[in-house]
Parts: structure tokens; sequence; C-alpha cells
């Protein structure tokens, strides 16, 4: 009894501890948007949004997703080897793919050459705070500092522009871009130096001091990351912003705009929730598996994520027009569509891809690689057909119901693998949140049909939002 209530006190910890940082770094840019999409229309903005795609993109395979490993390796030696590599491989692959923008953007003029010559210092600060240094946090059990580096770097890339804007009267997307960056060097030196001190600087040397024998002995003990995971990682980032890249070469370069904005705030529980409970997930895993409970604990968290994957699309669906016409500025009301097209993509995301590091926790990482490697081409192909089509919603339409039926079968395929049997977990889900369901469904029809005042329907959105909240706070204490 008292190991029960023990484990549901360290999952609540973990949980506000992660989401209270992955929130503010969220939140935070959400709340400065309504400025910024006043300060800038979708054309200007869209420089922005190529720049953050390459770099997120980049950054994603730009250690072969060594550092994956790091959390869940006991090996204090493996562990210093493997952020090592992940920062040897990160800078040769920064300064290869620098070399092909370069071209690309001096022979064929894809991108403008100021863009292009501040993507290598975006790509190694979002690498080594997004990924490396976070998973060596994580695996420090370091969860504080994750969270407050979240919260000040939020602050700091979303403001930053808006007061550049308003002391000096300077806009482009060189300063969002700009701001981005010294933010994260910012934080960067912040979370490093509250952790190690006046230690810093030689604790860097020494992490710094690669040996070759070492570098081959990493590699070749954990080269499933390099050859599935990494690919897998890169198919998956680049599927995701795909859209981003044909909207700039294919269609009117403010689709690209329109679409970040939509990503970013229908990807909003994903980020916030999702993230932090598949975070917790992969870190308890190996403690699960020597314990013989990962399937318990597997339809546990996909109960917990159904509980919240459910307001979410309705929500989406049935108040993002009325949400996005009192937040941001008429230009970006079309976002709200895609907001709508987005949103049963990202519910069978928020339920798969918490839990999709399973064939990475059972070291059977082809399995995700097969799936990303679908997934990718039925993306590619959804956008080929809606280039062809001159239509950019049959677009969007192609690639969120192409890749939503994607997760599905991935997730059916990965709750298998960990034990569990689909039909009784679905039964049961049901079954014991049927009442929560219909809450939720029929308050949000009666809101969206009967109140037409902006004021009172935004009041009676925040009653729901705090109802589920609450329901979500009685549904951890089951974990």
């Amino acid at each position: 009894m008292n190991n029960s209530i023990a484990h549901q006190q360290n999952f609540f910890n973990k949980f506000f501890t992660l989401t209270s940082g992955t929130l503010g770094a969220y939140i935070l840019p959400i709340i400065f948007l309504p400025i910024l999409t006043r300060i800038y229309n979708p054309n200007e903005f869209s420089l922005y949004a190529i720049y953050i795609t390459i770099v997120q993109i980049i950054s994603m395979f730009s250690t072969f997703k060594f550092d994956l490993a790091i959390p869940i390796t006991s090996d204090y030696k493996d562990r210093t080897g493997l952020l090592r590599i992940s920062i040897l491989i990160m800078f040769s692959l920064t300064f290869i793919i620098s070399l092909l923008l370069i071209v690309l953007s001096i022979f064929f003029e894809a991108f403008p050459i100021l863009l292009v010559s501040l993507i290598p210092s975006g790509i190694i600060l979002h690498c080594v705070y997004t990924h490396i240094l976070y998973n060596w946090l994580l695996s420090k059990r370091k969860l504080k500092h994750i969270s407050i580096g979240k919260i000040i770097f939020g602050v700091l890339s979303s403001s930053l522009p808006v007061f550049i804007f308003i002391f000096f009267n300077l806009k482009g997307y060189f300063y969002i871009i700009l701001s981005h960056q010294f933010s994260l060097l910012f934080i960067l030196f912040l979370v490093l130096i509250n952790i190690y001190g006046s230690t810093f600087f030689k604790t860097l040397v020494s992490v710094l001091n690669f040996k070759i024998d070492e570098f081959f002995r990493i590699f070749k003990k954990y080269k499933k990351y390099a050859i599935f995971s990494s690919p897998s990682s890169l198919m998956n980032i680049f599927g995701i912003w795909f859209p981003v890249l044909f909207f700039w070469f294919f269609f009117d370069e403010k689709y690209v705009s329109l679409f970040f904005l939509s990503h970013r705030a229908v990807s909003f529980p994903l980020q916030i929730l999702g993230d932090s409970i598949g975070r917790i997930f992969y870190s308890e895993a190996a403690e699960n598996i020597k314990e013989g409970i990962l399937d318990e604990v597997i339809t546990k968290y996909f109960n917990l994520l159904f509980h919240i994957a459910f307001p979410f699309i309705v929500i989406s669906i049935v108040f993002s027009p009325n949400i996005f016409n009192l937040i941001f500025d008429s230009n970006w009301s079309e976002a709200s569509l895609f907001v709508q097209i987005l949103s049963p993509l990202f519910f069978i995301r928020l339920l798969g891809s918490p839990l999709s590091t399973i064939p990475t926790i059972l070291y059977k990482q082809e399995v995700e690689f097969r799936f990303q490697l679908i997934l990718f081409f039925v993306r590619l192909i959804t956008l080929i057909i809606g280039v062809f089509s001159e239509d950019v919603l049959l677009t969007l339409i192609l690639f969120s119901m192409g890749s939503a039926f994607c997760w599905l079968f991935y997730l059916l395929v990965i709750l298998k693998m960990g034990g569990i049997t689909i039909y009784s977990l679905l039964v049961n889900t049901f079954r014991t949140k049927i009442k929560y369901l219909s809450l939720i469904l029929i308050f949000s029809i009666l809101i969206s049909f009967l109140i037409t005042n902006n004021l009172i329907m935004f009041l009676s959105m925040i009653i729901l939002i705090s109802y589920f909240c609450y329901s979500l706070f009685l549904e951890i204490k089951k974990i």
C-alpha cells in the first residue's frame, strides 16, 4: 500500500515538474503570438518558419540518436561515451549540411543566403539543448533544471522579438531568429553553470576529450540507434514538416506561416502533456520490465492519454474558429481551418507518440524504422497528389488522413508488442470513461450552438477546461 502511494507521488512529482516546464516554454510563446501576428503578416513570418523547420529536422538526427540511450544506460562510462559521440557527430553533420545548404542557396537560390548563414548555429544550439543536454539531465534526474530551463527559454524567445520592435522599431525574420538563438545560448550557460558551478569549464574539457577506441566501442555497442532510431527520427520529423517545404516551393508562402501557427496550436497537448508522459514512461521502462509489469503500466498510460486526447479533439474541431478569431489578427484566421483538418492526426499521435518508444525499450528499433519508412512515403505521396491538384486544403486533408491511418496502425502494433489485448483495452477504456466522454461532448456542443457572445463562450470554455484539469488530476492518481 505504501509503495503504491509512493509511486503515485513519484509519478505526480515527475509529471508536474516536466509539465510545468513544458507549459512555460509552450504557453508563453502562444501568449505573445497575438502580438507577433499583429507585427508580422503570414508572408513576413514565413522565413522564420522555414528556419525552424530546417533546424528541427537536422537537429533531430544530427546525433544519430545516440543521445536517446543516455537516460536508460546505467553504466556511467557508457553514458559519458554516448555524450561525447553525440557531440562529435552533431558537429560533423552540421558542417556537411551547412555546405549543402550554401550550395543550394548560391546556385539554385533555394533560400536567402542570410537565412542559410544563421542555420548552423541554430542547429548546434537547438540540438545541444533539446536533445543532448535534455537526455543528460534526464539521466541524472535533474527534472527541475529541465523545467526551469524551458520556462526561461519560453519567456526570452517569445518576448525578445516584441521588445526589439517596440524599443528599436526593428522587425524581420533575422530578429526573430536572433532572439531564438540568444535564448538557447543563455539557457545553456545558465543550466550548466548552475549544475557544475566553478567546475564547468573543467567538466567541459573532460567531456570533449574524445578517444578513437571509445568512439568505436560505443558505436558498435549502440549501433541500433544509428541504424534504426536515427533514420526513423529523421523520417518522422521530416514528414511532420513536409507541408512547410511543399507550401514554400509550390504554393503561396503565406501558407507556410499558417501551417506553422496551426501546427503549434494543434500540437499543444502533445508537447505539454504527451511529451512529459512519454519521458516518464521511457525513463521507468527498464525497471517495469524487470518487475514484469510493463503491460499493466502501458494500460494505465493509455487510459491517461485517452483521457487527455478526447477533449483535445473536441475543442479543436468545435471551438478553433472562435478562438482564432478572438485571439489572432484577421490575416491569420484561416489557420483555424488548418487546426480542424490536423486535429484527427494529432488525436492519434497523442495516444501513440508517448508509447512509441516501446520498440526501443524492447531493443526492436527495426519495428519503428519500418513504420517511419511507410509513414514517410505515405506523407510524400499525399503531398505530391495535393500539389498536382493545386488545392492547399485538399493537400492538407490527404496529409492528415494518411498520417492518421499510419499512426493508428502503429499504435495497435506497439500495444500488441507490449502484451496488450487490444479489444479488452478499448472496451475497458470506454466503459470506465463513458460518463467523462459524454459530459465533455455534450457540454462542448451546447456551448457551440447556444452561446454566441464571445465573453460568455470564453468563460464557458474555462469551466470546461477546469473540469478537464480536475478529472486529469484524479486520473493521474490511478497511475
